[in-house]
């Protein structure tokens, strides 16, 4: 029995333009964002999507809601597929964030598997929910073909967990806003269908 997930970033949000950590923000879509969300549409026209989730932040909910709306589907939110919480650093950009924060961003440099910013999370407390969402959803998705609406991260996160590379090597997936991953699942064994399919956006 063949399970099909895809996992889609959504697109880009007005921080995502700034260069500025979204974390968890509700930072809505571009004008070129909601290109990319119908782009997404476009990409999975094919496919038979019976259900679709989402990170409940904005700009993954509005994506994941076009994609639903194009394949007569509902949609689920699930906080556990959220983006890092960035604390502090929520809408700095990086050079900001090590000059208010020196402390963290230094700590960070030092062990980026488990510093957080200050009130947020770590890169091994987003991976411990967003595995857990994982295997969530593969028990109620089996024999499905359905959609993930979420950030880069978590995507990279279920990458490196599903062919066991370290998780502190995530940023070497490159995760495109608007972008396509999709794993096959046959009885419960994976097969990377694609990395950063990014379908063409129509302007």
């Amino acid at each position: 029995m063949r399970t099909t997930i895809w996992l889609a970033r959504a697109g880009q949000s007005e921080l995502n333009k700034q260069r500025r950590f979204m974390g968890q923000s509700d930072s809505p879509l571009t004008a070129y964002g909601e290109l990319q969300g119908a782009a997404l549409v476009s990409g999975l026209r094919r496919q038979r999507i019976t259900q679709v989730y989402s990170a409940p932040q904005a700009a993954p909910s509005r994506c994941a809601a076009v994609i639903a709306v194009a394949h007569n589907c509902g949609v689920v939110q699930v906080p556990m597929w959220s983006d890092q919480e960035m604390g502090l650093w929520q809408g700095l950009t990086w050079r900001e964030a090590s000059q208010q924060s020196s402390r963290d961003s230094a700590a960070r440099l030092r062990d980026p598997l488990h510093a957080p910013p200050s009130g947020g999370e770590s890169l091994a407390q987003v991976a411990a929910r967003v595995i857990a969402a994982w295997q969530g959803l593969l028990q109620v998705a089996t024999g499905e073909r359905v959609v993930v609406v979420t950030q880069a991260l978590p995507i990279q996160i279920v990458l490196c967990h599903l062919l066991q590379q370290p998780l502190t090597n995530h940023w070497m997936w490159r995760i495109e806003h608007g972008s396509l991953t999709g794993i096959d699942l046959y009885n419960g064994t994976p097969i990377v269908r694609c990395v950063n399919d990014v379908p063409p956006v129509t302007v």
